[in-house]
């Protein structure tokens, strides 16, 4: 786990500059969740914006494309987490049907 400093150092493109571009900000969340699960408050904080816009913005969307796993299925679990799906690459399609036995 990396200490605050860290976490702000790979946030800071976010912190510096009011807009950034989707794309970018998606990349900062999954890069900050690669090294260790991050609520959406603890996000905000790092990102220098607002918990709602990163929940509404990105995190909805990140969970549903498998790109980011939540800790709970429960979307508004108090303790809701969020963390980089390792096993996500770009490209992925977004449900993985498995394979059935003929």
């Amino acid at each position: 786990m990396l200490d605050g400093a860290e976490l702000l150092a790979i946030a800071a493109p976010a912190r510096e500059k009011a807009r950034l571009a989707p794309a970018k900000m998606r990349e900062l969340i999954w890069q900050l969740c690669q090294i260790q699960s991050l609520t959406v408050s603890q996000l905000a904080g790092l990102l220098n914006r607002h918990p709602e816009g990163i929940r509404n913005r990105f995190l909805s969307e990140m969970v549903r494309e498998g790109v980011l796993l939540a800790r709970y299925p429960d979307p508004t679990h108090p303790e809701q987490a969020y963390r980089a799906n390792p096993d996500w690459e770009e490209g992925q399609s977004r449900i993985q049907t498995p394979a059935i036995d003929p």
